[in-house]
């Protein structure tokens, strides 16, 4: 996880996945199991009591520095999280294996494995599983903390209209709203990173000066690819999308949004070439 230089660079990976197993992918036996776990939210008609729908709530599974959700639905296993969380000593700023790999194939796997041995159930082949959201991230390394803010001081001014900025744990600027199709975000990862090790639960991995420094250099660029996508524009079966897919979903997603944009004012050199010229980079 070492940052070794400071020149300005990049580098891709999945950050965040959702998943389901549906239910005829798990013998009687552990299907029952799993449909006992967890709390249920229940909406009811206050006059008459009737049950209009009920669903069941996230849980968390957490080790020392691991953790990902699940929950059980009428006819499927859902889980989610940062693969990134189940692999290693569960980094997911610098990331490795499978998560830094963009093997959306070894994610699930990871994922699986962990979540359902807890549970004491067992796995399904991972090809019976549906993939319903994926987390692109790049981290753009700059030369400091100083650019990572000239770069989102312009981001927050392309594309009037097309993007809202959140104060929030720094600012944070977003494309797409709550589109289930595509979506976007940029952010500072480092005081992104400083807010997630003040919170009190957190169990993450720890992090050196070195690389907490490191940290505040990265601009992160992350691409939502929704469930929208996945289940009408894929194309294929998700066991088929390679990391060349994801590389180009994300190359293309913001250049769409960034290559028009006036940035060349940034004096972030290489930044720019990174933007304007998208579609033709070698990820």
């Amino acid at each position: 996880m070492r940052l070794r230089h400071r020149k300005p660079g990049f580098r891709v990976l999945i950050d965040w996945v959702t998943a389901r197993a549906p239910f005829d992918a798990f013998s009687a036996a552990d299907w029952d199991k799993l449909r006992l776990l967890g709390d249920r939210i229940q909406r009811l008609d206050p006059r008459t009591g009737e049950l209009r729908w009920e669903t069941s709530a996230w849980d968390s599974i957490r080790s020392d520095s691991h953790g990902l959700s699940y929950r059980c639905g009428s006819d499927a296993f859902w889980f989610q999280g940062s693969p990134a969380r189940v692999i290693g000593d569960g980094d997911n700023t610098f990331s490795s294996g499978a998560a830094a790999a963009l093997d959306l194939a070894g994610c699930v796997r990871r994922m699986r494995d962990f979540v359902l041995p807890v549970l004491g159930v067992s796995a399904p082949p991972v090809e019976r599983c549906v993939v319903s959201r994926v987390d692109v991230t790049a981290n753009l390394l700059l030369s400091g903390p100083t650019d990572v803010r000239a770069a989102l001081a312009v981001l927050r001014n392309c594309e009037g209209g097309r993007y809202r900025v959140s104060q929030q744990a720094g600012d944070t600027v977003y494309w797409g709203g709550k589109s289930r199709l595509m979506k976007g975000k940029a952010y500072a990862k480092g005081p992104h990173l400083e807010y997630q090790l003040r919170n009190k639960n957190y169990r993450g991995p720890e992090y050196s000066p070195e690389q907490l420094m490191g940290a505040n250099a990265l601009l992160r660029l992350e691409c939502t690819i929704g469930a929208q996508w996945w289940r009408e524009r894929a194309g294929k079966h998700w066991l088929e999308i390679t990391a060349e897919d994801l590389k180009n979903k994300w190359a293309n997603y913001f250049h769409r949004m960034l290559g028009t944009s006036e940035i060349t004012e940034m004096n972030v050199s290489t930044l720019l070439q990174l933007f304007v010229g998208a579609n033709s980079l070698n990820l």
